[in-house]
């Protein structure tokens, strides 16, 4: 892809992708159940 040339990116390895889906499937619901709280305690 022209773009990786231009910012000198790469491809992400496969352990790289795991990482990231997994801290992404852990922080999602945390900020959900924040929100949650901070909606509760409103009303």
């Amino acid at each position: 892809p022209p773009m990786q040339a231009i910012f000198s990116t790469f491809p992400l390895t496969a352990q790289s992708l795991l990482v990231s889906a997994l801290a992404g499937a852990i922080i999602l619901p945390v900020i959900s159940v924040e929100k949650l709280i901070r909606n509760r305690r409103r009303a």
